[in-house]
C-alpha cells in the first residue's frame, strides 16, 4: 500500500494542472476553462490516475516489488503484503474511491448554485481531496481480508461496472452523433466527406463483423464439453446489432433524431462486439482456444487491459468537454434538456 500511496501521491497535485487554471498556466493571455469543465476535468483526471494504478495492481512488476517489502508489512501490523496486490487491490481502490465519491456527492445535496460554499470545495481545493481518497485508500488497507468483505465488494464492483457501462454507450453515442452532425455539415460544402463517412462505418462494421466470426472460431470449439453458451451469447449480440442498424435509418427515428444513422450503430456494433468478446475470451474454458494457448494468453490479457484502460480513460476525457445538456439531450429528445447548475 506505501508503494501505491506514493504513485498517487506524486500523481495527484498533478491534476490541478487540468483544472481552471490550466489555460492561464499556458499563457498569461489566454482565460482559464469554465468553473463546470475544470470540475469535471479535475474528477475525471481521479478516476484515471486511480484506474491506472488498479491495473499496475495486477502487473507482475508489482507483485515482485511488493514480495520485497513484506518485512515492512509485518512491521505495521498488516497481515500479508499479499493483500495489496491481485484483485483484491484493486477492490480497496476501487471502493474507496466509490465511498470519496459517494462523499461529495452527499455534500453536493441541494446545491443550487456555484455560490454556494460546498461548491467551492466541489471546483476547487484539490490538493484536499487527493488527501482524503489517500486516506480512505490507507484505512480500507487495514480492514482484515475476508470472504465477506471480498464477495461484498465484488457484487458492488459488478453492480457499478455495469451502470458504468450504460454510460460509457451513452457517452459513445453522443460521440457518434457528434462526429455525424460534423461530418454531414461539412459535407454540404465538400462531398469528400460524406465518402468518409461512409468509409468509417464501413471499416467500423467490417472490424465488429471480424470479432463475431473471430468468437465463433476461437472460443466456441471444444472437444470435451458443450459451448452452447458461448454461441447463444454471440449470436444474440449479433442479432441485437443487426437489429440496431435497421431501427437507424427507420423513418420513425430519423424524425425523431435527425442525426441518426448507421454510423452510430457501427461504433456500438464494434464496442460491444469487444465487450462480448474479452468477456468471454478471459473466461477460462475448454471451449476458448486462446487461453488455452500459452503462447497468446498473457499477450491477450495484457492487450485486453490496456485496450479497456485506454478506453475508459477517453471516454472520462471526452465526457469532462462535453457539454452534460448536449449529452442529456439523447435521452430526452422531446422538450428542453433538465437545467444544469454550473
Amino acid at each position: 500500500i506505501n508503494i501505491m500511496g506514493v504513485v498517487v501521491g506524486i500523481c495527484a497535485p498533478l491534476a490541478c494542472c487540468f483544472t481552471q487554471t490550466a489555460c492561464k498556466l499556458c499563457c498569461g493571455s489566454c482565460p482559464g476553462c469554465k468553473y463546470s469543465t475544470a470540475t469535471r476535468i479535475g474528477f475525471s483526471v481521479t478516476l484515471a490516475i486511480t484506474s491506472v494504478v488498479s491495473y499496475l495492481c495486477l502487473t507482475d512488476f508489482v507483485k515482485k516489488i511488493v514480495t520485497k517489502v513484506s518485512p515492512f508489512c509485518n512491521y505495521v501490523n498488516i497481515t500479508s503484503c499479499s493483500e495489496f496486490v491481485g484483485l483484491e487491490a484493486v477492490y480497496r481502490i476501487q471502493f474507496s474511491i466509490a465511498l470519496f465519491f459517494m462523499l461529495m456527492c452527499l455534500l453536493m445535496v441541494n446545491v443550487r448554485t456555484s455560490r454556494d460554499i460546498r461548491a467551492f470545495f466541489q471546483n476547487g481545493l484539490w490538493i484536499f481531496k487527493f488527501i482524503i481518497i489517500i486516506l480512505i485508500i490507507v484505512g480500507i488497507s487495514y480492514i482484515p481480508a475476508s470472504d465477506i468483505f471480498s464477495r461484498g465488494v465484488m457484487v458492488i464492483g459488478i453492480i457499478s461496472s455495469f451502470i458504468f457501462i450504460l454510460i460509457q454507450l451513452i457517452l459513445l453515442i453522443d460521440f457518434a452523433h457528434a462526429w455525424n452532425e460534423l461530418w454531414l455539415e461539412r459535407g454540404e460544402e465538400d462531398t469528400s466527406w460524406y465518402g468518409g463517412l461512409l468509409t468509417c462505418t464501413i471499416l467500423l462494421s467490417t472490424l465488429a463483423l471480424s470479432g463475431v466470426v473471430c468468437m465463433y472460431v476461437y472460443l466456441t470449439s471444444s472437444s470435451s464439453e458443450s459451448c452452447s453458451m458461448q454461441i447463444s451469447v454471440i449470436s444474440i449480440h449479433l442479432i441485437i446489432s443487426i437489429a440496431f442498424y435497421v431501427v437507424s435509418v427507420l423513418p420513425a427515428v430519423q424524425d425523431i433524431q435527425s442525426s441518426s444513422g448507421l454510423l452510430q450503430s457501427s461504433l456500438i456494433f464494434a464496442y460491444t462486439t469487444w465487450l462480448i468478446f474479452s468477456a468471454i475470451g478471459l473466461q477460462k474454458s475448454s471451449c476458448n482456444s486462446i487461453l488455452n494457448a500459452t503462447s497468446s494468453n498473457a499477450t491477450f490479457q495484457q492487450f485486453a487491459g490496456i485496450f479497456s484502460l485506454m478506453f475508459t480513460i477517453f471516454m472520462l476525457v471526452y465526457s469532462s468537454f462535453r457539454n452534460a445538456e448536449k449529452v442529456l439531450v439523447l435521452l430526452t429528445s422531446i422538450g428542453p434538456p433538465p437545467r444544469i447548475c454550473k
